[in-house]
């Protein structure tokens, strides 16, 4: 079974920024708790000031678990809440030529 990158692309209000960026490792921590399968995420932001999650999962089933169920995750409602704009989310095979 191959892994799979989630990548979600958005927005957060700039005046929370700040709370955002606080609250992130928290909220992803408990992500993976919640939802096993979570390898690794890194948030990352493009010069346009838009930002993304990069999570890396053990399978597109994991990752798509943890999709819908994360608003059930108050760690993770809470920094969503300063997102203004979900630009777009993807899932992506990743590929190991030694598998």
């Amino acid at each position: 079974m191959s892994k799979v990158l989630e990548i979600v692309q958005f927005r957060v209000d700039p005046a929370r920024e700040r709370e955002y960026l606080a609250g992130h490792s928290q909220a992803m921590d408990a992500i993976a708790q919640a939802f096993p399968g979570l390898i690794r995420v890194n948030l990352v932001r493009y010069p346009d000031g838009r930002f993304a999650d990069v999570a890396l999962w053990e399978s597109r089933a994991d990752a798509e678990r943890a999709a819908q169920g994360c608003v059930h995750v108050p760690e993770f409602t809470r920094i969503e809440s300063y997102v203004t704009e979900t630009l777009s989310m993807e899932f992506v095979e990743v590929i190991d030529p030694d598998e």
